[in-house]
C-alpha cells in the first residue's frame, strides 16, 4: 500500500492532474489556453507511472491486493481526473488491470457520491 501511494505522490499526481487534467479541462473552462508542451511532457511521465502501477496491481482486484485499501482511495481521484481527458482515457485503456480497477472503483457508492463538476460536465 505504501509503495502504491509513494508511486502516486512522487510520479503520478503532478503529471496526471496538473500537467494533463488542469491543462486540458480546467484551464480551458476558465478561458485560458492549454500549454501543449506541458501536456506532452506530462503524458510521458503519466505513461511511466501507469506502467509501474499496472505492474504492481497484476491480477489483484485492488491496488494493494485482495481488499480495498487507502492506496485505492488515494489513487482513484487522481486517475479519475486523468481519465476525464482524451489522452488519459487512451493511456489508461492501454493497461487492462488499471482500467478494470477504475471500473470497479467507479461503481462504489463513495465514488458515485463524490462526483465533481468536471465529471458531471463530461457525462
Amino acid at each position: 500500500m505504501a509503495q502504491v501511494i509513494g508511486l502516486l505522490d512522487s510520479y503520478a499526481y503532478r503529471p496526471m492532474v496538473w500537467g494533463v487534467f488542469v491543462q486540458r479541462v480546467r484551464i480551458p473552462t476558465t478561458g485560458g489556453s492549454t500549454d501543449e508542451s506541458l501536456v506532452a511532457k506530462s503524458l510521458k511521465g503519466s505513461r511511466v507511472a501507469l506502467a509501474a502501477l499496472s505492474a504492481l496491481v497484476g491480477d489483484f482486484p485492488f491496488l494493494a491486493g485482495t481488499t480495498l485499501s487507502l492506496a485505492d482511495l488515494h489513487a482513484y481521484p487522481i486517475l479519475r481526473y486523468f481519465a476525464l481527458t482524451p489522452e488519459g482515457q487512451v493511456a489508461i485503456a492501454e493497461h487492462r488491470a488499471v482500467a478494470e480497477w477504475m471500473a470497479r472503483l467507479g461503481t462504489r457508492a463513495s465514488a458515485e457520491r463524490t462526483v465533481t463538476q468536471y465529471e458531471q460536465t463530461a457525462s
